[in-house]
């Protein structure tokens, strides 16, 4: 087959990246939070649910501090795979 950062002879694509790619600069803080921004901006579909459902029943109170439950869990749940992974990938490039 092909070794890593090579190109693929039976579709033309590259499957791994090369190990160089890899080590690269550290993101900084601008790069993060221009990806948490576009990924942030997306409403989630569970959050309208929960919206509309709050809304056709006047429980607006609820149904916001619903939405923010969510949010939060969610933002905790991340954040913590997001540090594992990063923890990880700095074990597998120092060893």
């Amino acid at each position: 087959h092909h070794g890593a950062g090579e190109v693929c002879e039976t579709c033309g694509h590259s499957h791994a990246p090369d190990p160089a790619l890899l080590s690269g600069d550290r993101f900084d803080w601008r790069t993060a939070w221009s990806a948490v921004a576009a990924v942030g901006i997306r409403p989630c579909s569970g959050a309208l649910i929960v919206l509309s459902f709050a809304a056709l029943n006047g429980l607006w109170f609820g149904g916001i501090l619903s939405v923010l439950a969510m949010a939060l869990g969610t933002a905790i749940t991340v954040s913590i795979l997001a540090t594992l992974a990063v923890t990880a990938k700095n074990w597998a490039v120092y060893f």
